[in-house]
């Protein structure tokens, strides 16, 4: 394992979800390292620059109080013909305590002009 992945497998959550844009769903910790190894040992190459970030708190439906970061991020990588496109994604990040424990990925093209 990486370090960039040790370190990820650290601040997540053993009972981490995740929503990537594609409509899958990845459940647990190992899972998700798992996802990130193959995905970044694939000729996509991904690669991130995150444009903003907004931390909140604030009670869900319970009225218990939830820590969120969202970040805009711009993701570039290569598509099955090996062409460079990018994204722009937005994480919802939701921490529990110190440690990542659900994240949902929201993605659209980015604008040609």
């Amino acid at each position: 394992m990486t370090v960039t992945l040790k370190k990820i497998a650290e601040i997540n959550a053993e009972d981490w979800i995740g929503y990537p844009p594609d409509g899958t769903v990845i459940k647990g910790n190992a899972a998700h390292i798992e996802w990130l190894d193959a995905w970044f040992k694939t000729s996509d190459e991904p690669k991130w620059k995150v444009k903003w970030m907004i931390a909140n708190t604030g009670p869900n439906e319970q009225g218990e109080m939830e820590t969120w970061l969202t970040t805009g991020n711009d993701i570039t990588f290569n598509d099955a013909e090996g062409n460079s496109v990018t994204e722009h994604h937005v994480h919802d990040v939701q921490f529990v305590g110190r440690q990542i424990k659900l994240i949902n990925v929201y993605s659209r093209p980015t604008p040609a002009e």
